[in-house]
């Protein structure tokens, strides 16, 4: 699903109502839904809900007007098509179809922005995001959060809503691993800071760790702390994908301005982020990066701890081959040391992944 708008060279004045409502008209009919059902054509959606759940006659006839506003849709009739899938909306709604009701709304909303009709679209947008909060729906939340915010933010004083709207899109992209979403979102972030003549300090905070390190040169370490401290505000408020944006443009330009202490506090916050959102991936690559850094500071404790505790996190994932490498190169680094009750501590974890193996 592309951005409405791109954004990045449109002040607020080239924002008004019609652009917004033109810009979502090129849409095309599975632009809004979520980014799984992107790449199937609309009859497939409509197979989708015609195949799936209990039966009953309003639900078949909801089904059925789903499909003739389609058609209507496909010939360009949009007032027709608003009238079938308003109808559908409220017979899924008499047989309690919460996710029928949503795809209803997802729709209208498209025909609503087609008739000019800016009011209309943002209540049938707000009344699918209230559908897939209550289904628990989050990819479908995903995109219902960005399509509201990019409909609120040409409005006068409608940037902090959308802003709200794109933060709470990335945290639940976040949180169920839709890298796609995540990304979308985060443009959408940029597209709207972009596009304010006067950014809100919030919005002006989240576009920051978005911008390339080159932005930073004239001072990177004092930039580096204070995104920092916006990290740390944002993993207290559990919205870990915008700490991990923080964090990561931290590390940056820790390197940037060679200051390891504030590089291996960067990192160290990443593993934490990175380990509740249960990206492992990442949070392996971040102590390795951190392995890195105190093997060249010359620093075998802590290249000790590292070692230890990438077998650790491995181990927790059931990565046994890979735990078992890591914990290999801590003990030859305890011995090295001649640190017998770390050394002693991993041979432990060595027979025990052994045990493992065996059952």
């Amino acid at each position: 699903m592309n951005r409405w708008v791109s954004g990045s060279d449109r002040s607020r004045a080239d924002m008004g109502k019609a652009g917004a409502i033109a810009v979502l008209s090129l849409l095309g009919m599975v632009a809004l839904l979520p980014n799984e059902a992107q790449g199937q054509s609309l009859n497939q959606q409509m197979t989708i809900y015609l195949n799936s759940g209990s039966r009953s006659p309003q639900r078949d006839r909801a089904d059925q007007l789903m499909g003739v506003g389609k058609v209507h849709a496909d010939m360009g009739d949009w007032d027709g098509a608003i009238v079938s899938w308003q109808q559908a909306q409220q017979l899924y709604l008499q047989a309690g179809d919460m996710d029928g009701q949503g795809l209803a709304f997802n729709y209208l909303a498209i025909a609503y922005a087609h008739q000019g009709l800016p009011r209309a679209t943002e209540d049938a947008l707000r009344r699918q995001l209230a559908v897939s909060r209550d289904q628990r729906d989050f990819n479908t939340q995903i995109y219902a959060n960005n399509n509201l915010g990019q409909v609120l933010a040409p409005r006068a004083g409608g940037s902090p809503a959308a802003g709200s709207l794109f933060i709470e899109g990335l945290d639940v992209a976040a949180s169920v691993r839709n890298h796609r979403g995540e990304a979308h979102t985060a443009k959408n972030m940029i597209w709207l800071a972009n596009s304010l003549n006067q950014p809100e300090l919030n919005t002006r905070e989240y576009e920051m760790a978005f911008l390339p390190p080159s932005e930073w040169v004239a001072n990177p370490i004092s930039y580096g702390i204070k995104l920092g401290q916006h990290g740390d505000r944002r993993m207290a408020e559990q919205r870990y994908y915008m700490a991990t944006q923080f964090y990561g443009v931290t590390e940056t330009m820790a390197k940037a301005g060679n200051s390891p202490a504030l590089q291996l506090a960067a990192l160290d916050r990443l593993v934490k982020a990175y380990r509740i959102m249960g990206r492992y991936d990442l949070a392996r690559d971040a102590l390795d990066t951190r392995l890195q850094v105190v093997q060249k500071l010359g620093r075998p404790q802590e290249e000790l701890a590292i070692l230890t505790a990438q077998g650790e996190l491995n181990r927790e994932i059931g990565r046994t081959l890979v735990a078992r490498k890591y914990y290999e190169q801590a003990l030859a680094v305890a011995q090295r040391l001649n640190n017998q009750q770390q050394a002693d501590l991993i041979r432990g974890r060595l027979a025990d992944l052994e045990n493992e193996v065996r059952k």
